[in-house]
């Protein structure tokens, strides 16, 4: 008997690396940069959507940023939330979480779609599921105690 494999849902924010520029290119080079920025354009649009919505909050800097794309990566608090073998190609969101001070959430509202009402509507419920979450640092008072999750759930998963 195989083990289910874990839940394919993580957060992060990794900003998309820019490729360096090449001085100059053969046509086989060229060619295969044309394809690619095809692919990149059929297949990323959703990441960089995603990521021009994720520098519109300014508290990606902050430490307790990392430790919710931390707590949210877990799978625990998605499984239960949406029927994963159901998806048919990878989907990303953002999520915008709101904090009382003393880490309470205040708000979770979808500041990027994916595309699917009843999985945003999961990765909202997963964002409650998750607390209880410690407070946040009082320098992030300037922000509002806001910060934006990108969510990346994968088909198959759970």
């Amino acid at each position: 008997m195989t083990a289910k494999p874990a839940p394919s849902v993580f957060a992060d924010t990794a900003k998309p690396v820019e490729p360096e520029p090449r001085p100059s290119e053969s046509p086989d080079d060229t060619a295969a940069t044309e394809t690619a920025a095809i692919i990149e354009r059929l297949v990323g649009e959703d990441e960089r959507e995603v990521a021009e919505r994720l520098a519109e909050i300014p508290t990606t800097d902050s430490p307790y940023w990392n430790y919710l794309m931390q707590r949210l990566a877990q799978p625990r608090w998605h499984h239960q939330q949406f029927n994963f073998r159901s998806l048919r190609r990878q989907r990303t969101l953002a999520v915008d979480l709101e904090f009382y001070p003393n880490g309470i959430v205040r708000a979770a509202r979808i500041a990027r779609s994916s595309g699917l009402e009843e999985l945003d509507a999961a990765a909202i419920r997963a964002s409650y599921a998750a607390a209880p979450y410690t407070p946040p640092p009082s320098e992030d008072r300037q922000y509002g105690y806001t910060y934006r999750i990108r969510l990346q759930y994968m088909p198959g998963a759970l």
